[in-house]
């Protein structure tokens, strides 16, 4: 246990002489840029931001669905047009009842949402899909297809 002790004290002796001109470095008239370490560790800075970057791009791209989804898509554009749940639910209705292929189709043609609310079984039902089209394309031009378009 001596030897120990000893070679301890024999060591911190030895450091104590190093710990002395230790913020030698520190002062400005001896200030060095060395180059060497700035550049790694610019290369490791940009080597963490393309990291981090790639990361976020991968996992963004990974969902539940694919990004050739119809339905991932036709919830898109519900939140794009500020749909709440209760009416991208009533919208979501539509296509499936229509026997749509691409369910976000109905966000470009009026054509679609004029037919369901002519099929319409309850006024209820009727009045909020009226409502939903007026949002998405306007009251002139939904009002417009809705009095024109052929049953």
């Amino acid at each position: 246990m001596r030897f120990a002790w000893d070679a301890m004290t024999l060591l911190a002796q030895q450091q104590q002489a190093s710990f002395r001109n230790m913020g030698d470095r520190f002062r400005a008239e001896t200030v060095t840029i060395d180059y060497g370490q700035l550049s790694l560790l610019a290369a490791f800075v940009l080597f963490a931001i393309v990291g981090l970057w790639y990361l976020q791009k991968r996992s963004s791209n990974q969902g539940d669905e694919g990004t050739d989804s119809p339905r991932r898509l036709f919830f898109d554009l519900c939140r794009v047009h500020e749909l709440n749940r209760e009416e991208s639910k009533i919208l979501w209705q539509v296509p499936r009842y229509l026997n749509l292929a691409d369910p976000a189709s109905l966000f470009a043609d009026p054509t679609h949402l004029v037919r369901a609310v002519r099929d319409a079984e309850n006024d209820d039902y009727r009045h909020r899909l009226e409502n939903l089209g007026v949002r998405l394309f306007g009251t002139l031009m939904f009002r417009r297809h809705l009095t024109h378009c052929p049953h």
